[in-house]
């Protein structure tokens, strides 16, 4: 059971994380980006820049989720970056 929860938030990360390289994505989280207190910092990499830093960060923590047969280690990192993602979204 715990697989198939595990592979759902890598299914899930890399969906999100694509989707942060979209022109519509970016505009789209335009507008939470000055109001939010833990990722305001990212404006200096413009709308564009932003987007594709959270991407890349959504793309590495379901690549760390998805090592779990290799590393160990990088899935629990990948687990507590995933669980910050959720708690600062």
């Amino acid at each position: 059971m715990l697989s198939i929860l595990r592979w759902v938030m890598v299914v899930v990360f890399v969906a999100i994380g694509i989707q942060k390289f979209t022109r519509q994505s970016a505009y789209g989280i335009e507008l939470y980006i000055p109001n939010s207190p833990f990722v305001s910092w990212l404006s200096i990499f413009g709308v564009g820049g932003e987007a594709d830093l959270l991407g890349v960060i959504e793309l590495t923590t379901a690549g760390l989720l998805a090592a779990r047969a290799f590393y160990p280690i990088a899935s629990a990192i990948g687990a507590l970056v995933g669980i910050g993602t959720f708690c600062i979204t």
